[in-house]
């Protein structure tokens, strides 16, 4: 077996199809054998019934983290390669035309290779001045991880490093990467290799749930804490917001608009770094408020991973 593309499912009955027939038809257009396996997570919706029509197995984990449902996939895959994708992410001829010129050397090479997720309407606001933006960025300085979303391992080598980290709620493909580059792997991202993530978030409600879910990666261990950047900054912020609140509840305006001014240029300064390319004065803005609802959304999030005693 050449391929075996693995993809996580919870209640996806209204992408499931679309992903899995182009997983399917680029694989037959590359002209290699290959296999689908999907491993889900309890779904109580159509997801396992459409999966068992399309792919070639479905896996039951129900009680699994998301890194750990890999792993379950990838013990059952008989490809040589192993190519993770999420249940909402749609390949597109691109990345077959790709895919194929590079098939050899994702084979004879120590590599994870990841491409882009490309968004799908450039029309929605949050698409087009945030995760749209986001992607040239990593096209233009390179990335230290790629995401699982649409990632590419040998399976060797995937063995090898011991897969993801069962334990880790989110963060597991930054982990991993983190392992293969220290185990002399080099991480590469391919813009060419590129889909579509339907997923993306459309409102502000979808985009604070999924900043928040994505930080938890950052707070699940001090170690974790301290290398996260956007981890430390995001406290950084909130702390300072609450004292510009403290501060003005106080009647020390003074104090307060000091303290405003600072997070204000701190602001600002997180929303130029995570995205300098231009983006028009009135597409800055939008990503100013963006950045504030993004910090507060991770600094916020390791409240999820703070253990409750019974």
């Amino acid at each position: 077996m050449d391929i075996s593309s693995i993809i996580p499912t919870f209640n996806e009955e209204q992408e499931i199809a679309p992903t899995l027939n182009s997983i399917r038809e680029s694989a037959s257009a590359l002209g290699l054998s290959h296999e689908i396996i999907v491993v889900d997570n309890g779904s109580n919706d159509l997801t396992i019934e459409i999966a068992k029509e399309l792919a070639d197995l479905v896996v039951l984990e129900p009680t699994k983290t998301i890194g750990g449902m890999r792993n379950t996939g990838a013990s059952f895959a008989k490809g040589a390669v192993l190519v993770f994708n999420d249940a909402d992410v749609r390949l597109t001829q691109e990345w077959v035309k790709k895919f194929d010129s590079c098939f050899r050397d994702y084979l004879s090479q120590a590599i994870v290779v990841g491409g882009a997720l490309i968004v799908p309407d450039t029309r929605n606001l949050i698409h087009k001045y945030w995760f749209k933006p986001l992607l040239r960025n990593k096209e233009s300085k390179g990335v230290n991880y790629v995401g699982t979303g649409n990632m590419i391992v040998r399976k060797d080598l995937f063995i090898e490093n011991k897969g993801f980290d069962e334990r880790l709620v989110t963060g597991e493909d930054y982990d991993f990467c983190v392992r293969m580059k220290k185990n002399g792997a080099i991480i590469l991202y391919d813009v060419d290799l590129k889909a579509i993530h339907a997923g993306y978030p459309i409102d502000v409600k979808g985009f604070f749930r999924r900043e928040f879910w994505h930080g938890k990666g950052d707070f699940q261990t001090i170690d974790t804490i301290l290398s996260s950047k956007t981890a430390l900054f995001s406290i950084m912020f909130i702390l300072i917001n609450m004292f510009f609140l403290i501060f003005l509840a106080l009647g020390k305006y003074y104090t307060s608009g000091c303290v405003f001014l600072v997070f204000s240029l701190l602001l600002l300064y997180f929303s130029l770094y995570k995205v300098p390319s231009r983006i028009g004065f009135y597409g800055r803005v939008f990503h100013v408020g963006l950045s504030f609802l993004y910090l507060w959304a991770r600094g916020l999030s390791f409240l999820g991973n703070i253990k409750v005693p019974r």
